[in-house]
């Protein structure tokens, strides 16, 4: 397994995370457990911050919250200057109640209720970028019954082709989120959004996807993208401000992937659009971007408890563990790869051939295939790597698994910043109904 920010090896084969022994979280607050590497996510917080700048137009790093969020994201992105996406009222109650600044705050969502919006305007947040020309009716309408003010992006589709896994391309003329810049009702709201007193059209947004590694795909994006800003400059004599170029940045999840080097990429970028800008004389005032898996995702692991051992009349052995795809999903979902070791044998190099399997009654229940181990008497730990993204974010309560802690880790120090979930708390929604008796 490679190892990825604070992680070392200690001289007897202990893996130790932001100076802390793993075995040693793992027992005392108890598995399954993800590990928040710090040190990790500030360093790439930093590298995001130092290779996005421009002398042209303003820039803005806006933290995609749908791979990962609490309070303690929160806490670090504003101690940071970043913004936060939000996806609904959770995401929406949750950076109010961590006081997070509403003004750096963009609302997304292909399918957002009236409540959203509601609350979206009563929060008064930065941004709602609009995903359909019926959201944007509602929201005309909502915004002068309320007499309230929003800045909006419209999500375009760019049509771009990537080459990421088919549930994570999200700019195909097939997809379900963005407008068509050809859509016949476009130029008439255009117009009236010209002379809104409450409706403020400032830009364009767009996402292509997600885990994309292909750098030239994001030049081509910004040509794209670019391209539609001078079609409203000059198709509908409407003048935009800021372009928001989504994520979609990958990461090395194993030595299969070929991640972009955000120090190259980044600045490669800027300098495309900044020429652009300056040959079309566009004006644009900021250019935006969200990561969420290339801020979070390399600095979580989450570390299982091997539970039992089982060699199949195939000759397959699994290592069975106290997690799955109640705490990851990906497996399940996307045939998502990942790495793991042993935690007290990384200097190990008597290995088998096994299969890492979780809890739950599903055959796809995988979280890694015939990877080489050494031997895990049951007790062992297990470390699976690069779990920071779309991992506790996508978990589940199925078959009746509670949710796991989450302890951030540096320097020798270790925070509880989730706690775990309590099974005497997972069905306290449910309500006793008379309807049986």
């Amino acid at each position: 397994m490679e190892l990825r920010g604070s992680m070392t090896i200690t001289n007897k084969g202990h893996l130790q995370i932001g100076g802390l022994t793993a075995s040693e979280l793992a027992h005392h607050y108890g598995t399954p457990l993800m590990v928040l590497d710090q040190q990790c996510l500030e360093d790439r917080i930093q590298l995001f911050k130092q290779s996005f700048v421009s002398s042209v137009f303003k820039t803005e790093i806006v933290y995609a919250s749908k791979a990962f969020i609490n309070r303690y994201i929160c806490q670090m992105m504003t101690k940071y200057g970043l913004g936060i996406d939000a996806i609904g009222t959770g995401d929406l109650r949750l950076l109010e109640q961590s006081r997070f600044p509403m003004s750096q705050v963009y609302l997304h969502g292909n399918a957002k209720s009236q409540q959203e919006l509601e609350m979206a305007l009563d929060l008064d947040v930065g941004r709602i970028v609009v995903d359909s020309i019926a959201e944007l009716k509602r929201l005309h309408t909502l915004c002068h019954l309320k007499q309230k003010k929003v800045s909006v992006l419209l999500r375009l589709n760019p049509k771009v082709e990537t080459s990421t896994h088919p549930y994570l391309r999200t700019a195909l003329e097939s997809s379900k989120f963005g407008i068509s810049i050809s859509n016949r009702e476009l130029p008439s709201m255009i117009s009236d959004l010209r002379n809104d007193p409450y409706l403020q059209l400032q830009g364009i947004h767009c996402h292509i996807g997600s885990q994309i590694n292909d750098e030239a795909v994001y030049i081509r994006t910004a040509e794209a993208m670019l391209q539609l800003v001078s079609h409203f400059k000059n198709v509908f004599n409407y003048a935009l401000k800021e372009l928001n170029l989504g994520g979609g940045f990958a990461i090395s999840y194993t030595d299969q992937d070929t991640p972009p080097q955000i120090a190259a990429l980044l600045p490669a970028v800027i300098r495309y659009i900044e020429n652009y800008v300056q040959e079309h004389q566009l004006g644009l005032e900021k250019l935006i971007i969200e990561p969420g898996r290339a801020i979070i995702g390399d600095a979580g692991t989450t570390l299982y408890e091997v539970v039992a051992q089982k060699t199949t009349d195939s000759g397959q052995i699994f290592y069975m563990v106290d997690g799955g795809m109640s705490d990851n999903p990906r497996p399940a979902l996307y045939n998502a790869l990942y790495e793991a070791a042993l935690v007290d044998h990384m200097h190990n190099d008597q290995l088998q051939n096994v299969t890492i399997a979780g809890k739950c009654c599903e055959s796809g229940d995988i979280i890694i295939e015939d990877i080489a181990l050494p031997q895990a008497p049951d007790g062992s730990i297990i470390a699976v790597a690069v779990t920071g993204a779309y991992t506790y974010a996508m978990s589940s309560n199925y078959n009746g698994v509670p949710r796991p802690a989450i302890i951030a880790v540096k320097d020798g120090n270790a925070h509880l910043i989730t706690r775990r979930e309590d099974p005497a708390q997972m069905h306290h929604l449910d309500v006793a109904s008379d309807l049986i008796l």
